[in-house]
């Protein structure tokens, strides 16, 4: 059986990882680029979003649909929207400035397709807290919250956070968010209708220590807004009766069934 090249990719990061080589720059064939990693092992990261499609649409997108990626980090996520959807505009964003820095470099030529924010998602405006992990500042933990554990030494800097509502100035088709924590936050604001964006893929963060705010947003974006509720494989899920292990989930927000 013929492998994808995108799975002959992922074979080829993982060998290096096993290797612990970690170069600054990673010359890829599978986007055909050079990918800016600051020193961080991506195999993982790479096979979720290219081989495994994390963030891929499970329902059918218009030709020229509109994305937004929340919390890009080096931009594999960006990168698979503009390679899977040749026709895409994606709304990328990305707080950390040390990993905003790569991002900028890594979507360098894709700048007519994409609209990049180095700020944070909220439902403010204004400046806030930003923790990132001291040893590793492109590590993907950094965010709004702090996420790591209390041995661990972080830094605080301060960010300038972009309201929401501003960001969704429209319509649309496809969202993914993974912003350590601050989801609980941005999804209450009244932009996420099924009307407005369309459906979603969320990473929960910090399910088994609060699976209280979990339970109160998924009540929210389901029994008021109207939102269809599935795991990351598309099955349908009951939010009254999920199962949940460790501490962040994939969930995914649709429109309801029939609805154009």
């Amino acid at each position: 059986m013929k492998r994808s090249p995108y799975r002959l990719q992922s074979m080829a990061l993982l060998a290096l990882n096993r290797l612990r080589v970690r170069p600054q720059r990673l010359p890829l064939f599978a986007p055909p680029m050079l990918l800016w990693t600051g020193g961080r092992a991506l195999s993982h990261i790479y096979k979720d979003v290219f081989v495994n499609h994390a963030y891929a649409s499970l329902e059918p997108l218009p030709p020229n649909p509109r994305i937004l990626d929340a919390g890009a980090h080096l931009g594999l996520a960006t990168l698979f929207f503009l390679d899977h959807y040749p026709g895409a505009r994606v709304t990328t964003v990305e707080a950390n400035p040390a990993t905003a820095a790569l991002l900028r470099k890594n979507l360098r030529r894709h700048r007519r397709r994409v609209t990049l924010i180095e700020k944070a998602l909220a439902t403010r405006s204004g400046r806030a807290s930003f923790f990132v992990t001291r040893v590793n500042p492109v590590n993907v933990n950094a965010g709004l919250r702090r996420r790591e554990r209390t041995d661990t030494p972080v830094d605080e800097i301060e960010v300038e956070l972009i309201d929401v509502a501003e960001v969704i100035d429209g319509p649309f088709d496809f969202a993914k968010i993974d912003i350590e924590g601050a989801e609980y936050d941005i999804l209450t604001s009244e932009r996420f209708t099924p009307d407005v964006v369309r459906s979603m893929v969320v990473e929960f963060h910090d399910v088994d220590r609060d699976r209280a705010a979990l339970d109160d947003i998924l009540a929210l974006l389901v029994d008021q807004r109207g939102y269809t509720l599935s795991d990351h494989a598309g099955r349908p899920l009951d939010r009254r009766h999920l199962t949940l292990e460790g501490d962040a989930v994939l969930l995914r927000l649709g429109r309801p069934t029939g609805r154009a």
